[in-house]
């Protein structure tokens, strides 16, 4: 994760951008804002890249969707007996059902990245907090922890 982060040096721009005008030129100098401020320019970074992974994945879908469903038109529409009319009318519906399939694991997927990168930066904020003796880091930490559980007793049931 660390190695995907060093390579977006657009959207690092982008986020110094953001950064100055509140007035803070680098996230280094920032103080004691500049690990949260990193971790944030990390996680902005992450979520902007699983999201566009997801969009080129939901298009590709889309195409192959299409040209799937235009194939099954035209079964239907060169059928001249009733089995045939039936047979492609099964075709058209099992297309839809596993293109369908298809988009839905797609969406799955991001929602699975986005809750990586999510626990990901909770982990790092409680580890940091800990770090410093606060005494809520604990609370965090198990919070994350019981929330990353969940998450995957649920994928794991879907």
């Amino acid at each position: 994760m660390d190695q995907e982060r060093g390579n977006g040096a657009a959207k690092t721009d982008r986020f110094a951008g953001l950064l100055s005008w509140w007035g803070i030129t680098d996230p280094v100098e920032a103080g004691p804002f500049g690990p949260g401020l990193k971790r944030l320019q990390g996680f902005v970074s992450e979520v902007q890249k699983a999201y566009g992974e997801a969009y080129g994945r939901q298009m590709e879908g889309l195409f192959a969707a299409n040209e799937h469903f235009a194939q099954a038109v035209q079964g239907l529409m060169r059928s001249r007996r009733p089995a045939d009319a039936m047979a492609a009318q099964s075709g058209l519906m099992a297309t839809l059902m596993e293109d369908a399939s298809a988009q839905a694991k797609g969406w799955a997927d991001l929602v699975e990245k986005l809750k990586d990168c999510c626990s990901s930066v909770a982990r790092e904020s409680a580890e940091e907090a800990g770090e410093r003796g606060e005494p809520a880091a604990h609370v965090v930490r198990q919070r994350t922890q019981h929330a990353a559980a969940r998450a995957r007793r649920h994928a794991e049931a879907v």
